[in-house]
């Protein structure tokens, strides 16, 4: 990969923090070795289309048709670049935590309230879908 110059690199490692700083705030964690793709990112070693071949590759997505990366978009309102798998690494992340861990999606709940047979789960948003499911465990 070509040299990218220190401007390159100081906008790098804050869009790294950055995505580090949000994935945290949502309480995620960044894997290690996503952390080391992001570093190898930020130095300049990989470029953005690695970042993807080896998020989609680490978390089972690289057999999946191309369009399944529709919704990742590299840059956002004023060009301000994104972490690259940024998209695929928080799905990841949330449809790979187990049942009864914080930080299930309203959809995991409700699927959960589905099989437990709770009525009314329709009409329920998160917060009452957790209180629901975790009361009738």
């Amino acid at each position: 990969m070509a040299d990218v110059t220190s401007e390159e690199t100081a906008r790098r490692v804050e869009e790294a923090r950055r995505f580090r700083h949000s994935t945290e705030m949502g309480g995620g964690r960044v894997p290690d070795p996503a952390q080391q793709d992001i570093a190898a990112y930020a130095r300049g070693e990989v470029d953005e289309a690695e970042m993807l071949r080896r998020a989609r590759q680490r978390y089972g997505l690289d057999g999946l048709p191309a369009h399944h990366n529709a919704g990742c978009s590299w840059r956002v309102g004023g060009g301000e670049p994104l972490v690259p798998g940024r998209h695929l690494v928080g799905a990841a992340r949330r449809t790979a935590l187990p049942q009864g861990r914080p930080g299930r999606t309203r959809d995991q709940l409700y699927n959960e309230a589905r099989q437990m047979g709770i009525e009314g789960r329709s009409k329920m948003n998160k917060a009452e879908l957790q209180r629901a499911v975790d009361a009738k465990r």
